[in-house]
């Protein structure tokens, strides 16, 4: 657990002034003889960005882009096939001119699907390089063969879809002479089931079905929605935890299920129970009055989520609550911001949620005793007396809240005036036992968010 001293200012940030475009990039390219798209891309956080396009025929082989303000930027070539794609990174500063030197060097990528040790195809292998972020697909053959073309070497994200498998992701470091042995190896463990409703037993379709699989290659996620007579099977999984979690519009979410697939027992049948808990109108106005369309409204209770609905072009959706416990509303909006309210058991009648203006911004600084940065961490928030559990989270760091420290600063932009609580943790199994006890125990951050800029300064000592 953290202790911390800490002390904040508010303080008002003026945006760095935009430099002025006067830098170029001139690049020469090299190794192939084909017509070739060059893209120039600007890096703008953890996305890139297109800038210009060109497209060169098979005797231009110069290219230039100008002007250019100062960042990091990716020039991206581009051949016939989709593999066929070359990625280089160029930083420019204010009016430098970069000279680059590309040299395309084609490799050929060959391998072969095979799912509980027996071909599988046709089908697609997808690729995305890990740091430059462009897409390729690999067709295999009906035997599960593939082979394609490659003009960049590295690490690449790839996923695996075929009609027997619901999905199958993973990682590949793909580099070496040509042809490079790309064998994948698709696992036979499988999960599926079935979902009904509680009352009348009756077959439930359109449920959105989640699942996350913690194995000893990482954490893979999956997804997808029953069928008409409420069945729902994932399959191509690899062996270890799994957590089922289950959304369904009208409903209130049952507890995740979690459970252990090995090679002694690498399949597991569930069946589902959805509680339709009571039903409520809800309107979602912002600040000026106005109808607010597609906005999320969780319903959360007990320190979890419990229900999810979204409101339609008139700013009006039905949320199911628990009959027979407080609970409370958390609203988030596709515009930015989030508006909190309690919900008594016996709430009825329709629900008038009127959002604050999104209008603030808090930029929390982390340091030691010292005045040294601070290892990262993540912070758990309370706004205006609502602890914001984790999955709620997880939503509005979508919209680019950041809810934890990089580089030692955390960011939270786009944000209402309020009053805001924190506390630091490391873990998710610390994080839930700091909800379970937040009633009791004091936050080590807090402040009162003023409207505009606000930033803190958090000072950590050791125990």
């Amino acid at each position: 657990m953290f202790a911390c001293l800490f002390f904040f200012a508010l303080m008002s940030l003026s945006a760095a002034p935009e430099l002025p475009a006067h830098g170029a990039i001139e690049a020469v390219i090299r190794g192939t003889a084909q017509p070739i798209d060059v893209t120039l891309l600007r890096r703008d956080g953890e996305a890139w960005t297109a800038v210009e396009h060109r497209s060169l025929g098979t005797s231009a082989r110069t290219v230039h882009f100008e002007p250019l303000t100062a960042g990091v930027y990716q020039i991206l070539i581009r051949g016939l096939s989709s593999t066929e794609q070359l990625a280089t990174k160029v930083v420019i500063g204010d009016g430098d001119t970069r000279r680059a030197e590309i040299t395309i060097d084609p490799v050929t990528v060959t391998g072969r699907v095979t799912f509980g040790g027996r071909a599988a195809g046709p089908g697609v292998v997808s690729l995305r390089h890990k740091e430059f972020q462009w897409r390729g697909l690999v067709t295999v053959e009906p035997d599960g063969s593939f082979h394609a073309p490659l003009w960049q070497r590295g690490t690449y994200l790839f996923s695996v879809r075929e009609a027997s498998i619901a999905s199958f992701t993973g990682t590949i470091d793909l580099k070496g002479v040509s042809p490079i042995a790309f064998p994948i190896e698709v696992p036979d463990a499988r999960i599926s089931g079935i979902v009904h409703e509680a009352k009348s037993g009756a077959p439930v379709s359109g449920v959105s079905v989640a699942l996350q699989t913690d194995s000893a290659e990482g954490t893979q996620h999956v997804n997808t929605v029953t069928d008409s007579a409420g069945r729902f099977g994932f399959n191509g999984l690899r062996t270890g935890r799994q957590t089922v979690r289950i959304v369904s519009a009208g409903h209130l979410e049952p507890s995740p299920i979690v459970f252990e697939l090995d090679a002694a027992k690498a399949s597991r049948e569930v069946d589902i129970l959805l509680d339709g808990g009571r039903s409520i109108p809800i309107t979602v106005l912002d600040a000026d009055e106005h109808p607010v369309a597609n906005a999320t409204v969780f319903t959360v209770a007990g320190a979890r989520r419990r229900s999810r609905a979204t409101t339609d072009q008139n700013g009006s959706t039905n949320l199911a609550i628990p009959t027979r416990e407080g609970s409370s509303l958390f609203v988030i909006p596709d515009a930015g911001g989030f508006a909190t309210m309690q919900l008594a058991p016996t709430q009825s009648g329709r629900l008038t949620v009127h959002l604050p203006r999104a209008a603030s911004s808090l930029r929390i600084r982390a340091r030691t005793t010292d005045g040294k940065p601070m290892p990262n961490f993540s912070l758990l928030m309370r706004y205006n007396g609502e602890v914001m559990p984790l999955e709620i989270s997880d939503e509005l760091s979508v919209q680019g809240l950041q809810f934890a420290t990089k580089d030692s600063e955390a960011y939270l932009q786009n944000i209402p005036a309020g009053a805001y609580d924190f506390w630091p943790y490391r873990t998710k199994e610390e994080a839930d036992s700091i909800i379970a006890a937040s009633s009791d125990v004091a936050p080590p951050i807090h402040v009162d968010v003023h409207s505009g800029e606000n930033t803190i300064v958090v000072k950590f000592a050791a125990r």
